[in-house]
Protein backbone atom coordinates (compact mmCIF):
# COMPACT_ATOMS: atom_id res chain seq x y z
CA UNK A 1 0.00 0.00 0.00
CA UNK A 2 2.76 2.46 0.87
CA UNK A 3 4.54 1.77 -2.43
CA UNK A 4 1.29 2.28 -4.36
CA UNK A 5 0.69 5.61 -2.61
CA UNK A 6 4.24 6.77 -3.35
CA UNK A 7 3.88 5.85 -7.04
CA UNK A 8 0.52 7.65 -7.17
CA UNK A 9 2.00 10.79 -5.64
CA UNK A 10 4.94 10.74 -8.03
CA UNK A 11 2.58 10.44 -10.99
CA UNK A 12 0.49 13.36 -9.73
CA UNK A 13 3.61 15.50 -9.26
CA UNK A 14 4.76 14.63 -12.78
CA UNK A 15 1.37 15.60 -14.19
CA UNK A 16 1.41 18.88 -12.27
CA UNK A 17 4.91 19.76 -13.44
CA UNK A 18 4.26 18.84 -17.06
CA UNK A 19 1.00 20.79 -16.99
CA UNK A 20 2.79 23.95 -15.90
CA UNK A 21 5.82 23.62 -18.17
CA UNK A 22 6.41 26.16 -20.93
CA UNK A 23 5.38 25.06 -24.38
CA UNK A 24 2.08 23.41 -23.45
CA UNK A 25 -0.19 26.14 -24.83
CA UNK A 26 -1.88 24.86 -27.97
CA UNK A 27 -1.78 27.62 -30.60
CA UNK A 28 -3.89 27.43 -33.76
CA UNK A 29 -3.26 29.03 -37.15
CA UNK A 30 -5.77 31.73 -36.18
CA UNK A 31 -3.83 32.40 -32.96
CA UNK A 32 -0.68 32.87 -35.05
CA UNK A 33 -2.57 35.28 -37.30
CA UNK A 34 -3.63 37.25 -34.21
CA UNK A 35 0.01 37.44 -33.13
CA UNK A 36 1.20 38.61 -36.56
CA UNK A 37 -1.49 41.29 -36.77
CA UNK A 38 -0.77 42.46 -33.22
CA UNK A 39 2.92 42.90 -34.06
CA UNK A 40 2.01 44.64 -37.32
CA UNK A 41 -0.28 47.09 -35.55
CA UNK A 42 1.91 47.81 -32.53
CA UNK A 43 5.45 47.65 -33.93
CA UNK A 44 5.39 48.65 -37.58
CA UNK A 45 8.73 50.15 -38.57
CA UNK A 46 7.57 52.76 -41.06
CA UNK A 47 4.57 54.80 -42.09
CA UNK A 48 2.53 52.32 -44.13
CA UNK A 49 0.52 49.91 -42.01
CA UNK A 50 -0.99 48.41 -45.17
CA UNK A 51 2.41 47.49 -46.60
CA UNK A 52 3.96 46.23 -43.37
CA UNK A 53 4.48 42.45 -43.51
CA UNK A 54 5.24 40.20 -40.55
CA UNK A 55 6.50 36.64 -40.04
CA UNK A 56 6.82 35.03 -36.63
CA UNK A 57 8.61 32.03 -35.15
CA UNK A 58 6.79 30.65 -32.10
CA UNK A 59 9.60 29.77 -29.69
CA UNK A 60 7.48 28.53 -26.80
CA UNK A 61 4.73 29.39 -24.37
CA UNK A 62 3.67 29.07 -20.74
CA UNK A 63 -0.01 28.48 -20.06
CA UNK A 64 0.40 29.20 -16.35
CA UNK A 65 1.97 32.62 -16.95
CA UNK A 66 -0.25 33.21 -19.99
CA UNK A 67 2.78 34.13 -22.09
CA UNK A 68 3.90 33.31 -25.63
CA UNK A 69 7.52 33.72 -26.73
CA UNK A 70 8.26 34.62 -30.35
CA UNK A 71 10.85 35.94 -32.74
CA UNK A 72 9.34 38.37 -35.25
CA UNK A 73 10.56 39.77 -38.56
CA UNK A 74 8.82 43.05 -39.43
CA UNK A 75 9.37 44.68 -42.82
CA UNK A 76 7.71 47.62 -44.57
CA UNK A 77 7.70 47.47 -48.37
CA UNK A 78 7.24 49.98 -51.14
CA UNK A 79 5.64 48.47 -54.24
CA UNK A 80 6.57 49.61 -57.73
CA UNK A 81 5.03 48.62 -61.04
CA UNK A 82 6.54 45.16 -61.10
CA UNK A 83 8.65 44.80 -57.95
CA UNK A 84 8.92 45.68 -54.28
CA UNK A 85 11.68 46.98 -52.02
CA UNK A 86 12.17 46.89 -48.25
CA UNK A 87 11.98 50.40 -46.83
CA UNK A 88 12.57 49.53 -43.18
CA UNK A 89 12.56 46.52 -40.91
CA UNK A 90 13.31 44.93 -37.58
CA UNK A 91 14.08 41.42 -36.33
CA UNK A 92 13.75 40.74 -32.60
CA UNK A 93 12.19 38.56 -29.88
CA UNK A 94 9.05 39.35 -27.89
CA UNK A 95 7.28 38.17 -24.78
CA UNK A 96 3.54 38.35 -25.47
CA UNK A 97 1.04 38.53 -22.62
CA UNK A 98 -2.09 36.69 -23.72
CA UNK A 99 -5.61 35.93 -22.55
CA UNK A 100 -6.99 32.48 -23.32
CA UNK A 101 -10.08 32.66 -21.13
CA UNK A 102 -13.53 31.93 -22.56
CA UNK A 103 -12.03 29.66 -25.24
CA UNK A 104 -10.53 32.66 -27.03
CA UNK A 105 -7.05 34.02 -27.70
CA UNK A 106 -6.01 37.66 -27.43
CA UNK A 107 -2.71 39.47 -27.00
CA UNK A 108 -3.05 41.92 -24.14
CA UNK A 109 0.51 43.26 -23.91
CA UNK A 110 4.11 42.69 -24.90
CA UNK A 111 7.70 43.15 -23.81
CA UNK A 112 10.94 43.05 -25.72
CA UNK A 113 14.61 43.32 -24.74
CA UNK A 114 16.43 46.58 -25.18
CA UNK A 115 19.11 46.69 -27.85
CA UNK A 116 22.84 47.20 -27.47
CA UNK A 117 24.59 46.31 -24.24
CA UNK A 118 21.29 45.68 -22.43
CA UNK A 119 20.02 43.00 -24.83
CA UNK A 120 21.63 39.95 -23.18
CA UNK A 121 20.62 40.90 -19.65
CA UNK A 122 17.06 41.71 -20.71
CA UNK A 123 16.74 38.35 -22.48
CA UNK A 124 17.80 36.64 -19.24
CA UNK A 125 15.34 38.74 -17.25
CA UNK A 126 12.17 38.29 -19.31
CA UNK A 127 12.49 34.94 -21.13
CA UNK A 128 12.41 31.40 -19.65
CA UNK A 129 15.82 29.90 -18.94
CA UNK A 130 15.38 27.11 -21.51
CA UNK A 131 14.84 29.65 -24.34
CA UNK A 132 17.58 32.14 -23.52
CA UNK A 133 20.45 30.49 -25.44
CA UNK A 134 18.20 29.92 -28.44
CA UNK A 135 17.33 33.62 -28.50
CA UNK A 136 20.87 34.83 -27.88
CA UNK A 137 22.15 32.57 -30.66
CA UNK A 138 19.20 33.04 -33.02
CA UNK A 139 20.77 32.14 -36.34
CA UNK A 140 20.67 33.62 -39.81
CA UNK A 141 19.17 30.32 -40.98
CA UNK A 142 16.13 30.90 -38.77
CA UNK A 143 15.83 34.48 -39.99
CA UNK A 144 16.15 33.16 -43.55
CA UNK A 145 13.02 31.06 -43.02
CA UNK A 146 11.12 34.18 -41.90
CA UNK A 147 12.44 36.13 -44.89
CA UNK A 148 11.19 33.39 -47.24
CA UNK A 149 7.75 33.56 -45.59
CA UNK A 150 7.53 37.32 -46.08
CA UNK A 151 8.79 37.12 -49.66
CA UNK A 152 6.02 34.65 -50.44
CA UNK A 153 3.52 37.23 -49.16
CA UNK A 154 5.18 39.90 -51.30
CA UNK A 155 4.86 37.67 -54.38
CA UNK A 156 1.17 37.33 -53.60
CA UNK A 157 0.81 41.12 -53.65
CA UNK A 158 2.77 41.46 -56.89
CA UNK A 159 0.17 39.33 -58.70
CA UNK A 160 -2.16 42.31 -58.53
CA UNK A 161 -1.98 45.45 -60.66
CA UNK A 162 -0.54 48.62 -59.14
CA UNK A 163 -4.03 50.10 -58.64
CA UNK A 164 -5.30 46.92 -57.06
CA UNK A 165 -2.31 46.83 -54.70
CA UNK A 166 -3.21 50.34 -53.56
CA UNK A 167 -6.74 49.14 -52.87
CA UNK A 168 -5.35 46.24 -50.82
CA UNK A 169 -3.01 48.56 -48.88
CA UNK A 170 -5.86 50.93 -48.01
CA UNK A 171 -8.16 48.01 -47.10
CA UNK A 172 -5.62 46.62 -44.63
CA UNK A 173 -5.11 50.04 -43.06
CA UNK A 174 -8.88 50.51 -42.72
CA UNK A 175 -9.26 47.08 -41.17
CA UNK A 176 -6.39 47.39 -38.68
CA UNK A 177 -7.41 50.88 -37.59
CA UNK A 178 -11.04 49.86 -37.06
CA UNK A 179 -12.55 48.91 -33.71
CA UNK A 180 -13.83 45.54 -34.96
CA UNK A 181 -13.39 42.91 -32.30
CA UNK A 182 -12.23 40.19 -34.72
CA UNK A 183 -9.94 42.32 -36.88
CA UNK A 184 -6.70 40.68 -35.65
CA UNK A 185 -8.08 37.23 -36.52
CA UNK A 186 -8.27 38.08 -40.23
CA UNK A 187 -5.47 36.62 -42.35
CA UNK A 188 -4.56 39.53 -44.63
CA UNK A 189 -2.40 37.30 -46.83
CA UNK A 190 -5.66 35.84 -48.19
CA UNK A 191 -6.83 38.51 -50.64
CA UNK A 192 -9.56 38.69 -53.25
CA UNK A 193 -10.39 41.72 -55.39
CA UNK A 194 -13.09 42.36 -58.00
CA UNK A 195 -15.57 44.94 -59.23
CA UNK A 196 -18.35 45.43 -56.71
CA UNK A 197 -21.28 43.18 -57.74
CA UNK A 198 -24.27 45.35 -58.65
CA UNK A 199 -26.63 43.41 -56.39
CA UNK A 200 -24.79 44.66 -53.28
CA UNK A 201 -24.53 48.32 -54.29
CA UNK A 202 -26.95 49.33 -51.53
CA UNK A 203 -25.37 47.13 -48.83
CA UNK A 204 -22.49 49.46 -47.96
CA UNK A 205 -21.90 50.51 -44.37
CA UNK A 206 -19.54 53.02 -42.80
CA UNK A 207 -18.52 53.43 -39.18
CA UNK A 208 -21.41 55.90 -38.88
CA UNK A 209 -24.04 53.49 -40.21
CA UNK A 210 -25.55 52.61 -43.63
CA UNK A 211 -24.10 54.57 -46.55
CA UNK A 212 -26.49 56.58 -48.76
CA UNK A 213 -27.88 54.80 -51.82
CA UNK A 214 -25.75 55.47 -54.88
CA UNK A 215 -22.45 55.71 -52.98
CA UNK A 216 -21.01 52.79 -54.99
CA UNK A 217 -20.52 52.96 -58.76
CA UNK A 218 -19.16 50.59 -61.40
CA UNK A 219 -15.56 51.77 -61.04
CA UNK A 220 -15.34 50.81 -57.36
CA UNK A 221 -13.57 47.66 -56.16
CA UNK A 222 -14.50 45.06 -53.56
CA UNK A 223 -11.46 43.94 -51.54
CA UNK A 224 -11.97 40.78 -49.50
CA UNK A 225 -9.45 39.95 -46.77
CA UNK A 226 -9.30 36.62 -44.96
CA UNK A 227 -11.09 33.32 -45.34
CA UNK A 228 -14.86 33.00 -45.72
CA UNK A 229 -14.78 29.90 -43.53
CA UNK A 230 -16.27 31.29 -40.35
CA UNK A 231 -16.48 35.03 -39.76
CA UNK A 232 -12.78 35.89 -39.96
CA UNK A 233 -12.96 37.95 -43.14
CA UNK A 234 -13.89 41.45 -44.26
CA UNK A 235 -15.27 42.95 -47.46
CA UNK A 236 -14.23 46.56 -48.04
CA UNK A 237 -15.07 48.90 -50.90
CA UNK A 238 -12.34 50.98 -52.52
CA UNK A 239 -13.32 54.12 -54.45
CA UNK A 240 -11.04 54.40 -57.48
CA UNK A 241 -11.56 58.17 -57.83
CA UNK A 242 -11.11 59.06 -54.15
CA UNK A 243 -8.38 56.38 -53.82
CA UNK A 244 -9.65 55.38 -50.39
CA UNK A 245 -11.89 52.89 -48.64
CA UNK A 246 -15.44 54.25 -48.45
CA UNK A 247 -17.04 51.49 -46.36
CA UNK A 248 -17.56 47.81 -45.78
CA UNK A 249 -20.11 45.06 -46.34
CA UNK A 250 -21.71 43.50 -43.25
CA UNK A 251 -20.93 39.80 -42.67
CA UNK A 252 -24.03 37.76 -43.43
Amino acid sequence: MKISKIVFLLVMVAIFISGCAPGDMELTDIDKTVIENYIRSEYRTGGSLGNTLVAVDILGSDVRKQEVYIWALIEEYSFGEFDAEVESGASLPFVLEVDTSNDGFAVTGSRMPRDGSMFTQDVKDIFPTELQNRILDYSSDHIGVLIDEIEAKVEGRLKFTKEHRLAVEKAIEYLMESSWENRLRIDISEIGIEEVPREIYDSLWTHDGPAPSGTIDSSDLLVELGSREGHDFAGLVFDMEKREIIGYLPIQ
